[in-house]
């Protein structure tokens, strides 16, 4: 067999090649960035490090986190420099996160603060969200309203307007989560209605109008009316994601359409909703969504009697 030593060279050979080949197309493939990416860490080249960074970028997008951070975890045992290193933090604590590795993910944030205190560099504005989202995840909604009020007080609602606005819904789901149930309707009359007052609504705001959907839903209030502003809501959203053309949006609002449809007891309605969500989640390749968004449908289906319909959808 081939010595270690060897093997290294051969991995480095093949991820010069490609990494030339790259330089000399207009076409960067994800797949090619991650090809070369594997092949300089197999060589244990630092040279790995900017494409270990697009590729993890790359597949967290495209909800891969499991292969991001593994390619991760390798590009960091390399000792990069300073600012490459914050960058693998970041993914990192992100990845962690969104499989829901949450004490992993908080650690990894706490050294990602702790090497951003040896730059000029400030810590990322999504970062500290995702850290008030763990603490809250984890019943610590003080440490996560410090968070997230520390960041209203920072951030500048026009400049600084999708982190804004992204913070303004956290505080909202925070507020449902400590039972604070008037005061988080008013804070969703109060946002929502002037956005819907709006004649058009960026991405970020769409997010929100989505999050008082949420929120109205969750909060599992009888009174038909609210159940009408979140419909209002969540319409709203939909019409901005259709117009960005934001999957993640579209596969979310018709999720929640189909919750909005079962307050009504629109059971046709709301499987249709729903079917639409998973078809556009299996068509993108959103397999981790596509499995949260089943046990929906099978609850819909046992609703209308269709048992074994709802077993299938859960096996």
């Amino acid at each position: 067999g081939l010595t270690p030593e060897r093997k290294r060279q051969l991995h480095f050979s093949l991820a010069e090649t490609l990494a030339e080949k790259v330089s000399l197309s207009e076409n960067r493939s994800s797949s090619m960035e991650e090809a070369i990416a594997r092949h300089y860490l197999g060589a244990s080249s630092i040279k790995a490090i900017p494409f270990v960074i697009n590729a993890a970028k790359n597949l967290t997008n495209n909800y891969s986190f499991e292969h991001a951070l593994d390619l991760i975890d390798q590009a960091i045992a390399l000792e990069p420099a300073l600012e490459p290193l914050i960058s693998l933090l970041e993914l990192n604590s992100k990845a962690l996160i969104k499989t829901g590795h949450i004490p992993e993910g908080l650690r990894s944030i706490r050294r990602l603060r702790s090497v951003i205190g040896k730059s000029n560099l400030k810590m990322p504005i999504e970062v500290e969200l995702l850290e008030a989202k763990c603490h809250h995840e984890q019943g610590r909604y003080a440490e996560s309203s410090g968070i997230v009020d520390s960041l209203l007080e920072r951030l500048d609602p026009v400049s600084e307007h999708d982190s804004y606005y992204e913070c303004l819904g956290e505080r909202i789901v925070l507020l449902v989560a400590r039972g604070e149930t008037e005061s988080a309707n008013q804070q969703i009359d109060s946002v929502c209605n002037a956005l819907c007052k709006k004649h058009d609504n960026s991405l970020a705001e769409a997010w929100l109008l989505q999050t008082g959907a949420s929120m109205i839903l969750q909060m599992a209030i009888t009174d038909s009316q609210i159940y009408k502003k979140a419909e209002l809501y969540n319409q709203r959203a939909l019409k901005v994601f259709r117009k960005f053309k934001n999957t993640l949006g579209l596969i979310k609002g018709y999720s929640k359409e189909a919750s909005i449809h079962l307050r009504f007891r629109n059971i046709k309605e709301a499987q249709s909703s729903c079917r639409k969500s998973i078809r556009l989640a299996r068509k993108l390749g959103f397999r981790y969504l596509e499995l949260t968004l089943k046990p929906s449908l099978a609850q819909i289906l046992a609703m209308k009697g269709n048992y074994s319909g709802a077993i299938k959808e859960l096996l």
